[in-house]
């Protein structure tokens, strides 16, 4: 409803006030990347492409993540709730063993690393696969910044096959993925806007309303 809109707009404001106030860094600065195209043909097959991929893996998540909740949800039988203990245990137990630090969304330097094309796609698999289970089995977290965690790296992933800039494929995936689960597209034009210039922000936005229109109608938040 409207009023839940503007109240929403207000606690952001808020929000970022009170960020600012106490000297939290953003996720990210813009200053420092490159978030110019190269080329044509090259910006359209990116945009293209990132946008079906983006689409298909939110709604491949949305189904994943709805099918363990419901699970969960549905059979609280002993055996259901030790099995997710279990595999509490054990994703707690791989981030201890092993340096998943790349992983972890409040490492926010992390978009740094993304930005520079210093991830892979194992990234991208391995973050969506920690996200659903931790979430799912009630580890508390949210799925924003995984999300655009996992755009910005499937555009930075997906730009050198077209020839183009990791930056700019960073700015095209970034809320891309956010946009194919939340379908709050017009949030995420907004937020493209705010960030990048006029060119680069039509492209992300061209991108955006493919993964929309194929990620399915499901709403994850």
């Amino acid at each position: 409803t409207m009023p839940q809109k503007i109240l929403t707009l207000i606690c952001a404001w808020v929000g970022v006030l009170t960020l600012k106030t106490f000297g939290v860094p953003p996720l990210f600065t813009t200053n420092d990347f490159d978030f110019q195209n190269k080329g044509f043909f090259s910006a359209l097959l990116l945009a293209i492409s990132l946008g079906f991929v983006c689409g298909y893996l939110a709604r491949y998540y949305k189904a994943a993540s709805e099918w363990l909740k419901l699970k969960n949800k549905n059979h609280r039988t002993r055996l259901a709730v030790l099995w997710s203990f279990l595999l509490m245990l054990v994703v707690a137990g791989l981030t201890t063993r092993f340096d998943l630090s790349i992983y972890k969304s409040l490492s926010l330097d992390q978009f740094a690393v993304i930005k520079l094309g210093q991830v892979g796609y194992e990234f991208v698999a391995i973050k969506i696969v920690l996200t659903v289970l931790c979430i799912s089995v009630g580890f508390i977290g949210g799925e924003f910044v995984p999300s655009l965690l996992i755009g910005s790296a499937l555009g930075a992933i997906l730009s050198p096959i077209f020839s183009e800039n990791s930056g700019f494929g960073f700015a095209l995936g970034l809320l891309a993925f956010f946009t194919g689960l939340s379908k709050m597209k017009w949030s995420a034009v907004i937020l493209t806007a705010l960030y990048f210039d006029f060119g680069t922000a039509m492209w992300a936005y061209f991108t955006i309303m493919i993964s929309d229109s194929i990620s399915g109608d499901k709403k994850l938040f």
